[in-house]
C-alpha cells in the first residue's frame, strides 16, 4: 500500500496541536523501502521547550494528503523529557520484582492532563508499589517500581500496618490516602537534575479536606478546583513546598 500510495504522489503530514498552538509538519517524499514506510525526523524545539514542567496534553493527527481525505489516525504525545513525574524517584527503589508479589488490587492513577502515561499501583506482601508506566502493554517485570510503604515512614516508624487506599497525581504534587491521613510530595515541577526522591508530608485532613478531597467511603480521593484550594492552604501551613 506504500508503494501504491507513493507512486501516486502522495505523503503523510503530522500535526501537533495544543489549545494555543498547531503545527503541521510534511514527511518526506521518498520512502524507506526496507520497512516500506514513510519518514521524518523532527527537533524537539520545533514543538516543546526543554523546561521541566507540567504541561496540557499534545494531540496528533497523521494523515494521509488530507485533502483527500485517504487515511486519519488520531493519538497523544507525551514528552517524557519535561514531564515531571519522570524527574523523580517517587519513592525507595524496590528491592523486589513485583510480579509474583501482587496480593490485592491493582490501581491506575492517571495524570490530570496527560492519558498517555499512568502510575501503576500493586499491593503486594512488602507493601504499596508504585510504577510509572508509558506504555499499556508493559509487564510488571520491566517497570521501575518503588515502595510506598517506605517512602511514607522513611524513619522506620509507624510502618506496621500502614495501608495505601487511593493516590492523584496533580500538575504539582503526588497525593497519597492512607488509613493513617493523608500525605502530599514536594513539589514536582521544581528543578530535580539528579532525579532525587520525592519527600512526603502528612496533612491534617479536616472537615473541610475530607469533604472536598475525599470519597463518602473514606477510600478514595477525587480532585477538583476546590480540593486544589484546600490543599494548598495545607501544604503551606505545612511547609511543603509550592
Amino acid at each position: 500500500m506504500t508503494y501504491k500510495y507513493h507512486i501516486l504522489a502522495h505523503r503523510p503530514s503530522i500535526t501537533f496541536s495544543n489549545s494555543t498552538w498547531r503545527k503541521t509538519f510534511q514527511f518526506d517524499t521518498e520512502v524507506d523501502w526496507e520497512e516500506m514506510t514513510w519518514v521524518t525526523t523532527i527537533p524537539k524545539e520545533d514543538i516543546s521547550d526543554d523546561v521541566v514542567a507540567s504541561r496540557e496534553q499534545w494531540s496528533v493527527i497523521i494523515e494521509l494528503d488530507s485533502n483527500l481525505d485517504l487515511f486519519t489516525v488520531h493519538g497523544t504525545l507525551l514528552d517524557t523529557l519535561t514531564d515531571p513525574i519522570f524527574h523523580w524517584d517517587v519513592g525507595p527503589r524496590a528491592s523486589q520484582l513485583a510480579g509474583d508479589l501482587v496480593t490485592g488490587q491493582m490501581t491506575l492513577v492517571h495524570t490530570p492532563c496527560e492519558s498517555d502515561h499512568v502510575l501503576i499501583m500493586l499491593q503486594t506482601q512488602y507493601g504499596t508499589l508504585l510504577g510509572p508506566s508509558t506504555a499499556p502493554y508493559k509487564t510488571v517485570e520491566s517497570i521501575t517500581w518503588y515502595n510506598m510503604t517506605e517512602a511514607l515512614c522513611s524513619d522506620g516508624s509507624a510502618c506496621s500496618g500502614l495501608t495505601v487506599y487511593d493516590m492523584v497525581l496533580t500538575n504539582d504534587h503526588l497525593i497519597i490516602l492512607t488509613n493513617r491521613g493523608l500525605y502530599v510530595s514536594n513539589q514536582m515541577t521544581s528543578v530535580n537534575n539528579s532525579h532525587t526522591q520525592l519527600t512526603y508530608t502528612r496533612v491534617d485532613n479536616g472537615t473541610e479536606l475530607e469533604s472536598h478531597c475525599i470519597a463518602d467511603e473514606s477510600s478514595h480521593l477525587y480532585y477538583s478546583e476546590v480540593c486544589s484550594r484546600q490543599l494548598d492552604e495545607k501544604v503551606k501551613v505545612f511547609g511543603v513546598d509550592k
